[in-house]
């Protein structure tokens, strides 16, 4: 049971991370290309891939289950702490890889959404725009981001100048895909 809960909350950290990492090129590509995003975002993005490279980096010089492996009540945690670093870096890395590439084709599904409902929406707003989506939906603020969702969908897309009843169709509908799938 202990390394079947490792195993689901390496994957979860790695996928996070991934979500960071491309959260925070959309954000660069996002401003590059000339659109508008709140100051803090840059700050907040920063500090999360920052926080994450920590987290890497601490898992595998620091021997949580040595040091709290002594407490017998933190003994799972420490195991659960311990499967990290006793993977192997290159399977971390394909996991990683996989993440990277499955995250941006998996947000292709709201362009093709967008399609369906006849909004106009290019692709790379989409990718611009669906990963700092993503990422802030991680938070707990909503049951499955319903609410916060449309309204982030709102906040970015309107600025785009699409109308609003097509957006939050297709955010709507992007979150009936996300609970389905």
């Amino acid at each position: 049971k202990t390394k079947l809960v490792g195993t689901v909350l390496i994957d979860r950290i790695v996928g996070v991370t991934t979500l960071c990492i491309i959260s925070l090129i959309a954000l660069v590509v996002g401003i590059y290309v000339g659109y508008m995003f709140p100051g803090y975002l840059w700050l907040i993005f920063i500090l999360l891939n920052l926080g994450c490279l920590a987290f890497f980096v601490l898992s595998y010089l620091v021997d949580f289950e040595k040091f709290i492996g002594k407490y017998k009540k933190l003994e799972k945690i420490a195991q659960i702490a311990g499967l990290l670093r006793k993977t192997k870096m290159s399977d971390l890395l394909w996991v990683f890889l996989i993440c990277f590439i499955s995250e941006p084709i998996w947000m292709t599904t709201t362009w093709l959404i967008a399609l369906v409902f006849g909004l106009n929406l290019g692709l790379l707003e989409v990718l611009i725009f669906v990963p700092i989506i993503s990422l802030v939906l991680t938070l707990p603020i909503s049951v499955a981001g319903f609410g916060a969702r449309e309204t982030l969908f709102i906040y970015f897309f309107s600025q785009l100048g699409l109308p609003v009843d097509k957006i939050l169709a297709v955010s709507t509908f992007n979150g009936i895909v996300g609970i389905t799938v």
